[in-house]
């Protein structure tokens, strides 16, 4: 349903319009005598658009009053429905900011029919200017919240536009707009990222997990390294007409890598210097590490024993080791078990066994 306010200062005209507007059954109409009235009943209603007479003595006509919405910045769909035929009429109507300019004739079912086809062909386009700058302000929106640098470039490689993510408070930002985008790469790693572009742009394909680094703003600082993703953008016809470039700041995840590389090592050069046995085994009873002190303890050796069941188990102590599993399993530590294995020569040892859980990223056992 479209809402309309309808404005004339002759009643009978007034009454005439509602009525066969409101015929089709799309339309509601409200009608005021004058522009001021009008202005004062648009603080209570949202209308769909404005139908106004051109003139309308003692008071605000319909250009001033046309205007003076234009100049507050309100683009509502604005009709001017007139007796006067003049073209000068027309062309101010038109220049003022007015959606349509219709004149009153003598068929009267001709003219509100064509009133009606213009009103719907107003709002609709008003409307759909309206979605789509609500739909580019949603994109802008994300685009800015991201904290990827994204480039817009031609297709020639030269930016154009960019988002505002923290990454482009990191780096030089004269080197942006209207420059190549190799610009902000590294210069000995810039003809490489100029050549993966090039095969883009000729191929169609995107470019992918590019690993180069960018120079920082703060030249005390080293080069950041980043992962470059690129696609071409198409016009209308198809034709390639630039790319768009994601730059993606990955020291934060090197960093994070490296912290758990080292971690390993770490872990991996203590289970090697202990003298006791230290076996890791998965939730099925898989071994998935076995370190020196346990194959000196039962002679088995690494290869020999990661991948497999435990190797160690006797016939009758199977389920207890079962035990030990299942309460590790229930985040539960063992400690201080006598406990009989076999070695790899066939002889039997005791041992003392220490049990505790490992627990992966997500938590689980």
């Amino acid at each position: 349903m479209i809402t309309i306010l309808f404005v004339d200062d002759e009643e009978a005209i007034r009454s005439l319009i509602k009525h066969f507007l409101e015929i089709s059954g799309d339309l509601t109409v409200e009608t005021a005598p004058s522009a001021e009235m009008a202005i004062g009943m648009m603080k209570e209603t949202i209308y769909d658009a404005i139908v106004c007479d051109y003139e309308m003595p003692g008071g605000m006509d319909g250009i001033g009053f046309l205007t003076l919405l234009r100049n507050e910045g309100n683009q509502i769909p604005f009709l001017i429905f007139t007796g006067r035929g003049q073209e000068e009429v027309a062309i101010d109507a038109i220049n003022h900011g007015a959606d349509f300019y219709i004149q009153k004739g003598e068929s009267p079912r001709a003219q509100f029919a064509d009133l009606v086809q213009k009103i719907g062909q107003a709002v609709q386009r008003r409307r759909t200017e309206n979605a789509l700058r609500e739909s580019e302000k949603n994109y802008r929106n994300l685009l800015e919240s991201l904290p990827d640098l994204i480039l817009t470039t031609d297709r020639n490689g030269i930016v154009i536009s960019l988002n505002n993510p923290g990454l482009l408070k990191q780096v030089r930002t004269d080197l942006i707009i209207n420059k190549p985008w190799t610009n902000l790469i590294t210069s000995g790693e810039s003809r490489k990222a100029q050549d993966a572009f090039d095969i883009m742009m000729v191929s169609g394909n995107p470019m992918t997990d590019l690993r180069t680094s960018v120079d920082p703003a703060d030249t005390r600082r080293e080069e950041m390294p980043v992962t470059v993703y690129g696609t071409v953008t198409r016009s209308e016809t198809g034709a390639a007409d630039g790319a768009r470039i994601i730059f993606r700041n990955i020291a934060g995840i090197e960093w994070a890598a490296e912290r758990i590389r080292a971690g390993e090592e770490r872990f991996s050069s203590l289970l090697a210097l202990l003298p006791l046995a230290v076996i890791i085994i998965d939730p099925q009873g898989i071994v998935r590490c076995w370190n020196v002190g346990a194959a000196h303890l039962f002679g088995w050796t690494e290869e020999e024993a990661i991948g497999h069941p435990v190797p160690f188990l006797l016939t009758d102590n199977e389920d207890e080791f079962q035990k030990i599993l299942t309460w590790c399993r229930e985040n539960e530590k063992i400690r201080n078990i006598s406990f009989p294995a076999k070695r790899c020569n066939g002889s039997i040892v005791r041992v003392i066994l220490h049990a505790a859980p490992l627990h992966g990223p997500s938590g689980s056992v």
